[in-house]
């Protein structure tokens, strides 16, 4: 391990270590766990070891008061730093285009005994087989439980996206999500962001993002509003009930306070003063003291304060090597330094003073329900919603009282969870009638437990997430209202990793897909951006594919079947509700059991589970066609793609995408035969059955994909020019497909530039179409409520947005009269 400066477990006297181990059930056992001998050359058993030993240090010197806490947590975040770092070699990602981030305590170096540590890994080349498998085997090498116990707890929602984001980011996908959806929170958080491994270049690369995310040029006082409402929902979920306990890191005048308190003003000062950018709390008081911004004495008492009750925390954790941070006047912690309640009492109230100087009481008035159901009725009225909802559900809604044995608390929280929801679906102008029936039928499911409000007054964000998703989608908001476990899935027990258990594994899987449809969602309402939701779906789908088939398929990555994603998945594309078209390829010919496979695989992905099916898929983009052999052998495709392909079906590989590398690019083979007269007439027969001309009267209905200038005729005609020109290059997705053409036709490229914009204008307003409806389909009625909420999501009215989408058609099925060899030839 690295050098030491803590005492050494051997300057202990044998009446020390008696103590220690009676006292401390952790200490005796992490002592006889370390003067284990063993054979075994696992490398988990080594880094359990060394783990214990560094723990023991720490503990010791905490317990016999042997040196100051913050070395302590500065010499254990280097242990812990070094024991990541053995994992990560170990694991091959020292190899790999990947880097580790910290951030949370191990960021600052202030690690405290058991703490989690706070993980984001981000790749230079997106997520692939070998960096997905490297980082699975550090998480298990380090987290697992083993007769020694772990090394580490590894903690990664702090990523982009919580729990529900990619384990792994790309450089571009850290940068957009902290761009674009980035909170006042994660600010704060990555002040304590360091890089730890990974390649120089990227390392800089990412500090230079999360630098410039964190730290703004120009003062953000706007930002004070966000940190006091979250000082105050902190302290409101935290807040214990006894007048005997006292939580050290989120109780008021706390650990938590101090931190929030330090890294506002960095990041308020910061901007400008490039040496407030530090990662260290203590470093951050001490500069923030010497450029005049806290005077002398709170600093002390900061710093002081700080420091002892870090030191307590450290006492509270030590018994058991819990995560635990309450401290228990009536029982204190062993030590050889303790306070009393009065010490505990008067340094938090003065905390308290200084912090809420800057961030507001811990305690906020805010605005409530009126009191009387007459004035509830009255409130809704002026809030534009129906008589039916003021008169009807209402009162059924708010019959239903919290169920807990702290009635009086949780009812508070009941009554500001409607209040809060109420008041953002009135300022989203949004469907409010679908909103609140959405809202009743989930306070039904989820029967007024305290828990589901205890978990909305901590997290604010999810409220006005919730009441914007029950305005919007039927589709969606009905699936989240009768399945209300899925918020408690996604904030306290969703994992990336799967069970063992095969039936667990498919239920987490279905479970999974959902929820990616519904976080995908909330974020797609936001920010409109329908690339990126294609990209999160695609993703998706990607993910769980390949781990049904590494489950199914134990065979090396060599030998065993591979999936080619067709299609929208095949140019990272899918939407809501989509189905998967894919294709079964082997290495070498078929055999019974790889045809076993693909079946198993098939049931599997297409069972009904508690969340629905994992996906639906069509087959019918095979070679053999719907009813042949379900799997083709590489060199099988190959011959077809290059012999037999009728135009259509070359087109259609255009979108094939292998989630695994073949030895050939499908793309290149299919472009190279080119379309003879033929084929052109074949595909001009298809289109004239296929796409149907513009209704005159589009300002009532439209269909977005199937009429002249939709999205499916902006891609058949894409396909065809690619075809034709045999443009070589391009790549799946229709983007890559612009880029492409665009780049061997300048003359054009204004052209494929307004046609990719109105493709993605129309992809937009289809996949919102989604939302909008309880049905799949792209034919919009303006007249029907869909066809309003859709305008009112798209932020218009239904004549405005029926001007708008004809003009789109209208425009691509104009430019391409031009360029398209089908129209030509017709």
């Amino acid at each position: 391990m690295i050098n030491k400066s803590l005492p050494d477990l051997s300057s202990y006297s044998p009446e020390e270590w008696a103590e220690a181990c009676r006292l401390l059930p952790a200490v005796k056992r992490y002592k006889e766990w370390s003067d284990r001998e063993s054979n075994s050359a696992e490398y988990s058993f080594v880094l359990r070891q060394m783990r214990h030993q560094a723990w023991l240090r720490a503990a010791m010197a905490t317990f016999f008061d042997r040196s100051t806490t913050s070395d302590i947590c500065y010499e254990w975040s280097r242990e812990a730093e070094e024991l990541l770092r053995l994992g990560w070699e170990h694991c091959g990602l020292s190899a790999l285009p990947v880097c580790l981030l910290s951030v949370g305590k191990l960021g600052s170096q202030e690690l405290n005994l058991s703490s989690d540590v706070d993980l984001i890994v981000v790749s230079e080349v997106g997520i692939n087989t070998e960096i997905d498998r490297a980082i699975k085997r550090f998480r298990a090498l380090l987290a697992d439980a083993t007769d020694l116990g772990i090394v580490l707890r590894l903690d990664f929602d702090l990523r982009p996206g919580g729990r529900f984001g990619p384990l792994i980011s790309t450089l571009p996908q850290l940068e957009d999500y902290y761009w674009s959806q980035g909170e006042t929170w994660e600010r704060l958080a990555l002040v304590r962001g360091r890089c730890l491994f990974g390649p120089g270049p990227l390392q800089t690369a990412v500090s230079e993002v999360l630098t410039k995310f964190t730290y703004r040029r120009f003062l953000d006082y706007t930002l004070l509003d966000d940190l006091k409402q979250l000082r105050s929902r902190i302290h409101q979920h935290y807040q214990l009930d006894t007048q005997h306990e006292f939580h050290l890191k989120a109780g008021v005048g706390g650990i938590r306070d101090v931190e929030l308190f330090v890294h506002a003003l960095q990041v308020l000062h910061g901007g400008k003063d490039r040496q407030l950018r530090t990662h260290s709390t203590q470093k951050a008081l001490l500069l923030l003291q010497d450029r005049g911004i806290l005077p002398d004495e709170e600093v002390s008492l900061l710093e002081t304060t700080y420091w002892l009750f870090r030191h307590l925390e450290h006492l509270v954790q030590l018994a058991e090597d819990r995560q635990t941070h309450v401290l228990s006047f009536d029982s204190l912690p062993r030590g050889h330094r303790i306070c009393d309640k009065l010490t505990v009492e008067h340094l938090s109230q003065r905390v308290d003073h200084i912090v809420s100087s800057l961030l507001g009481p811990a305690t906020s008035h805010e605005d409530t329900l009126p009191s009387t159901l007459e004035g509830q009725q009255a409130w809704l009225s002026d809030l534009g919603f129906s008589e039916e909802t003021t008169s009807q559900i209402w009162p059924e809604l708010m019959s239903q009282t919290a169920k807990s044995a702290r009635r009086e608390k949780d009812e508070k929280a009941r009554r500001q969870f409607l209040f809060d929801f109420i008041t953002e679906t009135s300022k989203s102008g949004l469907d409010k009638s679908l909103g609140i029936s959405l809202l009743a039928k989930f306070t039904q499911s989820i029967r007024a437990k305290a828990t589901f409000f205890s978990l909305f007054a901590r997290e604010p964000r999810i409220v006005r997430d919730l009441a914007r998703l029950f305005s919007s989608s039927p589709y969606l908001g009905s699936i989240l209202a009768s399945r209300p476990e899925l918020i408690d899935s996604f904030v306290f027990k969703f994992h990336e990793s799967f069970s063992s258990d095969l039936e667990t594994c498919l239920e987490q899987m279905a479970e999974y897909r959902l929820l990616t449809e519904i976080i995908s969602a909330n974020q797609f309402l936001y920010d409109k951006n329908a690339t990126k939701l294609s990209q999160n779906l695609s993703n998706c789908a990607d993910h769980l594919t390949s781990e049904l088939l590494n489950i199914l398929d134990g065979r090396p990555l060599d030998q065993s079947l591979q999936i080619i994603a067709m299609g929208k998945w095949g140019g990272h594309e899918l939407g809501f509700r989509s189905d998967l078209d894919l294709v079964f390829v082997s290495h070498g010919p078929p055999t019974a059991d790889d045809h076993r496979l693909a079946k198993r695989f098939i049931h599997r992905l297409t069972d009904v589970h508690k969340g629905g099916r994992i996906y639906n898929i069509d087959l019918r983009l095979r070679p053999s066609g719907a009813a042949g052999p379900l799997i083709v052998s590489l060199d099988g495709l190959r011959e077809f793609l290059t012999q037999r392909a009728l135009g259509w079906e070359r087109q259609a590989y255009l979108r094939a995408r292998p989630l695994s590398q073949l030895p050939f690019n499908i793309g290149d083979v299919v472009v190279n035969r080119g379309l003879s007269e033929e084929d052109l007439a074949e595909l001009a027969d298809i289109r004239r059955k296929l796409i149907r001309p513009l209704p005159s009267n589009l300002e009532e209905h439209v269909d977005l994909k199937y009429q002249l200038g939709g999205l499916v005729d902006i891609e058949l005609g894409l396909q065809t020019i690619i075809l034709y020109h045999k443009i070589l290059g391009g790549g799946p997705s229709l983007e890559q497909m612009i880029k492409s053409v665009s780049a061997t036709q300048p003359e054009n490229a204004q052209s494929y530039d307004l046609l990719y914009h109105n493709y993605m204008d129309l992809r937009g307003a289809e996949q919102m179409l989604q939302l909008a409806s309880n049905h799949s389909g792209s034919e919009i009625l303006y007249s029907s409520q869909e066809g309003e909420r859709l305008a009112q999501l798209l932020s218009a009215k239904p004549i405005q947005l029926a001007k708008r989408l004809a003009q789109l058609m209208r425009q691509s099925a104009e430019i391409l009269k031009d360029l398209d060899p089908v129209r030509a030839s017709s």
